[in-house]
């Protein structure tokens, strides 16, 4: 585990954040880490918000499911579920992926699998941010956003 000191957690505007896999068909590589902390970097800077400690899971779509049901009431699959457990104003929170559904979306809008994945990233972590996607006009400012930073990761070489 790659810990940071101090000075360069309060460089990057969050003081931890890992992606890890609960799913046998995906595993995390040293690019998807790098990603999430270069969105959660971003994203704290252009929000002007402290993230605390960050997690994603990629999950199996049973999984996942079971989640939405128990603590959403909603009993069918989705894309992303994500959890605040803030203290205070740092923000710290699980985001929790679908593996299933990320590669479903992927191949309806023609993109690549981890293309979609960052855009999950992304879409978890605005929602931690105080993003909603309730409305028609909530949902195109989320995807604004999301196109915001997939766009830097892109021009930084992950995509």
């Amino acid at each position: 585990m790659n810990r940071r000191s101090p000075s360069e957690r309060n460089n990057l505007q969050f003081v931890e954040a890992y992606i890890h896999s609960e799913n046998e068909a995906f595993v995390p590589t040293a690019n998807d880490q790098s990603v999430l902390e270069l969105i959660a970097s971003a994203m704290a800077q252009h929000e002007a918000v402290v993230f605390g400690e960050l997690s994603v899971v990629v999950m199996p779509s049973d999984a996942h499911t079971a989640l939405n049901i128990k603590y959403l009431d909603h009993n069918y699959p989705t894309d992303v579920l994500t959890f605040d457990v803030s203290f205070d104003t740092t923000i710290s929170g699980d985001v929790y992926v679908n593996w299933e559904v990320c590669i479903g979306n992927a191949e309806s809008f023609g993109v690549g699998v981890k293309d979609e994945l960052y855009r999950l990233i992304a879409h978890g972590l605005l929602h931690l941010a105080g993003y909603d996607d309730a409305t028609d006009e909530e949902k195109g400012i989320m995807r604004e956003q999301e196109d915001r930073y997939l766009r830097l990761i892109q021009e930084k070489g992950f995509m």
